[in-house]
């Protein structure tokens, strides 16, 4: 399965790609600054409408939303902390 993978460089990011990688999965991946409107504008341009996208350390869902407004066949968020999850969820 081809997937795009947003990265901020933490331990989290890094190691679901590996895990990814290790599962045999064809990885495209995305460093992302956080909260900057150019980037928002770039996963826009770049979202194929058979991507799978996984956000993780999604927090409030800026990434999520915009991969998901993009057209991407699947946005999956991984956010661990409740109130973010939360608030995620009810966007």
């Amino acid at each position: 399965m081809k997937i795009a993978v947003l990265i901020s460089g933490g331990v989290d990011s890094s190691v679901a790609l590996r895990l990814l990688k290790d599962q045999g999965h064809q990885l495209e991946a995305f460093y992302l600054k956080i909260w900057l409107e150019d980037e928002l504008s770039f996963l826009r341009s770049i979202c194929m409408p058979n991507w799978t996208a996984i956000d993780i350390g999604a927090s409030f869902g800026a990434y999520t939303l915009a991969l998901a407004k993009s057209g991407a066949h699947c946005v999956i968020a991984i956010e661990p902390d409740d109130d973010a999850r939360k608030s995620l969820r009810n966007s």
